[in-house]
């Protein structure tokens, strides 16, 4: 199965080098590294894919997925707050419900950010 991944990465890694703004290969080349729990690696890919790309939603949730994967909520919930900022969309509100879920304090840093805006 591991052959299927790095094939994959074989070919994402092809097409970003014909086009290295190729926002979807960089983003498809994150999906397959975080399916191989390698998500340092996949959030540099999904960065790639956002710098091409500032509204590409997808990117945004799978570096959210990511990020919720390395336990790293807070930076979940910042991205979450800066596509709402940037007009994005879609929002991921399931990855914000799991953060606040896993996390109580960066909930209530959330709720009183929220709270400031008004």
């Amino acid at each position: 199965m591991l052959d299927v991944y790095q094939e994959a990465i074989e070919c994402y890694n092809e097409a970003i080098s014909i086009n290295p703004k190729y926002a979807q290969a960089w983003n498809k080349k994150g999906n397959t590294l975080s399916d191989l729990k390698q998500y340092e690696e996949a959030i540099e890919c999904y960065n790639k894919a956002i710098s091409f790309n500032h509204k590409y939603v997808d990117a945004f949730c799978n570096k959210g997925f990511a990020l919720g994967n390395l336990n790293q909520y807070e930076e979940a919930i910042v991205l979450t707050l800066k596509m709402l900022m940037h007009g994005v969309a879609r929002v991921m509100h399931y990855q914000l419900i799991l953060a606040m879920q896993k996390d109580q304090k960066v909930a209530q840093q959330f709720f009183t950010f929220i709270q400031d805006q008004q």
